[in-house]
C-alpha cells in the first residue's frame, strides 16, 4: 500500500540538517547570490521563497538583477534593473 509523505517534517528536517552544516562551515563572508530578472509573478514567487529558505538556514542571500522599492517584496510587482542604462 502506498504511503503518503508529510512535506513540511521532511522540509524541516532539512533545514535543520543544512543549518548545521551551514553553521559549521564558518561561512559568514560568502552567501547566496540569486539572479532574477524580469516581471513574471511565478519567478518572483519562486526567488522569494527561495531567499526565505536560504535566510531560514543561516545564509546570507543576495538577489541580483533587481531591487525592492519601497520596501516591497519581490512578488508585488515593485522591480528596477540595477544599473540599467548606465
Amino acid at each position: 500500500m502506498p504511503q503518503i509523505l508529510q512535506g513540511k517534517p521532511i522540509v524541516q528536517s532539512l533545514k535543520t540538517e543544512l543549518a548545521t552544516k551551514i553553521k559549521h562551515l564558518h561561512v559568514q563572508d560568502h552567501y547566496l547570490a540569486i539572479l532574477f530578472f524580469g516581471d513574471n509573478v511565478s519567478s518572483s514567487t519562486y526567488v522569494t521563497m527561495k531567499k526565505r529558505f536560504g535566510e531560514d538556514i543561516g545564509l546570507q542571500v543576495k538577489v541580483i538583477g533587481q531591487t525592492k522599492d519601497k520596501g516591497e517584496r519581490p512578488d508585488k510587482g515593485h522591480h528596477r534593473l540595477v544599473g540599467a542604462g548606465r
